[in-house]
């Protein structure tokens, strides 16, 4: 499929603005992948009916609109095995011909589980800027953006292993403590349970 001009970055197509607000919008673009010349209603009825599908090592992998939300529409994303996830794509009306379409999946409250949700939200960009603009998926380019994702949390996600090792570690100590409290080995809040306490 040839590639359309929806896209700001590389084919733009022109903008029904004054010279100078359609240079700041492009501008601006060039730095935001997620911004879009399309209106917003366009284009939540383009995404709204939404069902694509790319192989990756092969592996199908599918995006399916599954209905709309208050922040925006939830999409599925699966492949031809048991991976699942949902995601919510956020729309923001940029002007009156561009929209920003944002994948977003929360916040899990660690880093590691935020770096697998990052891949949800990756795969889904790329699903939308299949759809708006033509371009094909490239896995490869994709495996490189959760590769370069991976690593930049790589030292949050060690700081919170470290953590738990840590945590461990002490649960594991309390343990041994009530363990030999209870054979008369340990001290306890009211003395030995035996009686050799003082």
């Amino acid at each position: 499929m040839k590639p359309d001009s929806t896209k700001l970055a590389g084919h733009v197509k022109p903008l029904a603005l004054p010279t100078l607000a359609c240079v700041t919008l492009c501008a601006c673009d060039a730095t935001d992948p997620n911004v879009y010349v399309i209106p917003i209603g366009e284009a939540k009825d383009r995404l709204g009916r939404a069902s694509l599908e790319y192989n990756s090592e092969g592996q199908t992998r599918y995006m399916r609109a599954s209905g709309w939300t208050e922040k925006g529409l939830r999409i599925s994303m699966s492949n031809s095995r048991s991976f699942r996830m949902n995601c919510e794509l956020l729309f923001e009306e940029v002007s009156e011909s561009a929209t920003r379409i944002v994948p977003s999946s929360g916040d899990t409250g660690s880093a590691t589980g935020n770096v697998a949700i990052g891949f949800v939200e990756t795969e889904a960009a790329a699903h939308v800027n299949k759809l708006l603009t033509g371009n094909p998926i490239d896995p490869v380019a994709l495996r490189k953006k959760m590769a370069a994702r991976t690593a930049k949390a790589i030292p949050q996600m060690q700081g919170e292993a470290l953590a738990a090792d840590a945590q461990s570690r002490a649960m594991r100590k309390a343990q041994d403590r009530v363990q030999k409290s209870k054979g008369g080995w340990g001290d306890t809040s009211g003395g030995a349970a035996d009686g050799w306490g003082d």
